[in-house]
């Protein structure tokens, strides 16, 4: 069983498109490519995304619309 070891923590907040996405969890898709699920909670309804740590982080580095307590 390989080590799972994500670059971003679980239960940290993500802005996209100024929406707060929480990390919700990691696992390699496929045997081999890490990929984090994203979860947002808004007026009752609840949404997940599944994103490659490479999309990720693009968008972290994008700064789409964070502040100081999300990454």
């Amino acid at each position: 069983m390989a080590i799972l070891n994500p670059r971003y923590p679980i239960d940290k907040l993500v802005n996209i498109n100024k929406e707060s996405w929480r990390i919700l969890s990691y696992r390699n898709k496929y045997g081999h490519t890490p990929t984090y699920t994203l979860k947002h909670e808004s007026d009752g309804t609840t949404k997940y995304i599944d994103l490659e740590e490479n999309s990720l982080k693009e968008i972290i580095r994008s700064g789409s619309g964070h502040d100081e307590n999300t990454i």
